[in-house]
């Protein structure tokens, strides 16, 4: 199943791509990268729902976010909609994600990606302030989304 992260803070937006690899792990298709305006994101997101209605797309309610999500006409109605809106503490779960991601090595960015130099660099700078500031940047926080949904899992019973 593709996945969409749709994040807008920081310096601007980001849209990251992706999707179930053979081998178990994931692959970074596409890093967007948008100005800090929440129109194109919106019309992008709405592009990539078109053209895949079974994809997932999560927006992450910071920065812009909650008026991205109110802009895409409450998707939270419509199948593979999902908004991330938690806060303070609860994000640290963001860095974890990609810190165990990175450490596992259970994705990897498809070939010529126009990106992902950027992409390297932000995960760089996590590993380096994931400290005092979390996953900081648009693209971490997207790639963060991208990888997992972030939804609580289901109780077990029995």
């Amino acid at each position: 199943m593709t996945r969409h992260a749709v994040v807008t803070r920081g310096h601007g937006g980001a849209i990251v791509t992706a999707e179930a690899g053979d081998d178990g792990g994931q692959i970074i298709t596409a890093i967007e990268r948008f100005p800090y305006e929440a129109g194109p994101v919106v019309d992008r997101a709405l592009h990539l729902k078109a053209d895949d209605p079974t994809c997932s797309i999560v927006v992450d309610v910071e920065g812009l976010g909650d008026a991205v999500w109110e802009l895409l006409a409450r998707p939270r109605r419509r199948h593979g909609w999902l908004l991330y809106a938690k806060h303070g503490l609860e994000r640290e779960e963001l860095t974890r994600t990609l810190l165990v991601a990175v450490e596992r090595n259970s994705f990897r960015f498809a070939p010529g990606l126009a990106d992902e130099d950027a992409m390297k660099r932000a995960l760089v700078g996590l590993t380096r302030n994931v400290r005092e500031e979390g996953p900081g940047s648009e693209l971490a926080v997207a790639l963060s989304l991208a990888l997992d949904d972030h939804r609580p899992p289901t109780p077990r019973i029995g």
